[in-house]
């Protein structure tokens, strides 16, 4: 969604043939907008919640070096990585990490970091 927001015409799936990308790049270039079944069946899963659904989706439960800790963990960033970027201590990386799952109720740190990104919670970082 924040893709979409941001300007986005079209959509590829990762795997994409280049024959398939080629034809998206050229209908997006004519003015077509191009989405998948899967990602139209997404929107209009999204646009038609309750907009008090919507605002909470978009405010991120997390703290601003919660998020900054996924947007590293997000280009698979090390701990001692992200440590290093924000002058912080591995074992406070590693606490926000826990802090993140937790809040955010997944298992793993790469769901914690696509749960941000699909949220657009880190859109200020990139």
């Amino acid at each position: 969604m924040a893709f979409i927001e941001a300007g986005a015409h079209a959509y590829a799936f990762q795997g994409a043939s280049s024959t398939e990308i080629r034809e998206i790049v050229d209908q997006a270039y004519e003015g077509s907008f191009q989405c998948s079944p899967e990602i139209t069946a997404k929107l209009f899963a999204r646009l038609s919640q309750p907009k008090a659904i919507q605002k909470s989706r978009e405010k991120s439960l997390l703290t601003r070096r919660e998020l900054e800790v996924l947007y590293y963990v997000s280009k698979d960033f090390s701990d001692r990585e992200i440590a290093t970027q924000l002058m912080i201590e591995v074992r406070t990386v590693k606490h926000h990490v826990h802090n993140s799952l937790q809040k955010l109720n997944v298992r793993y740190r790469r769901d914690a970091a696509q749960l941000a990104l699909e949220n657009g919670w880190l859109v200020i970082f990139g």
